[in-house]
């Protein structure tokens, strides 16, 4: 589950699970694929694109900024806060809860994008899942 390094997990509605280092895909219809480390590409309809190192970004009205080392900040209605190196919290109804060291686990419907490393993006009502490296 979340037990490899930078992993992620969600509960329901939104099931993500990560297995390192980085690799995701998504089920339909939002396609997303995860590159060596990272990294982060999606298909459409919702495309994804990684950036820099530390750095964040997210689809409105759930605006994500990242400041080193892989911190988080969120502008409302969600406001989630990040604390170092990799960990993240969110507040409800879009509850987001990361441990080390890049764990995260998301419940409830929400849009977020992030990008390398450590990146990851829910759309709702889909659902992501890891595959290996």
């Amino acid at each position: 589950m979340a037990s490899q390094p930078h992993s992620l997990t969600a509960s329901q509605p939104h099931s993500l699970t990560a297995l390192q280092p980085y690799n995701l895909t998504a089920s339909q219809p939002y396609s997303l694929t995860a590159l060596q480390p990272h990294s982060l590409t999606a298909l459409q309809p919702h495309s994804l694109t990684a950036l820099q190192p530390h750095s964040l970004t997210a689809l409105q009205p759930y605006s994500l900024t990242a400041s080193q080392p892989y911190s988080l900040t969120a502008s409302q209605p969600y406001s989630p806060a990040a604390l170092q190196p990799y960990s993240l919290t969110a507040l409800q109804p879009c509850s987001l809860k990361a441990s080390q060291p890049c764990s995260l686990k998301a419940s409830q419907p929400c849009s977020l994008k992030a990008s390398q490393p450590c990146s990851l993006k829910a759309l709702k009502p889909y659902s992501l899942t890891a595959l290996q490296p």
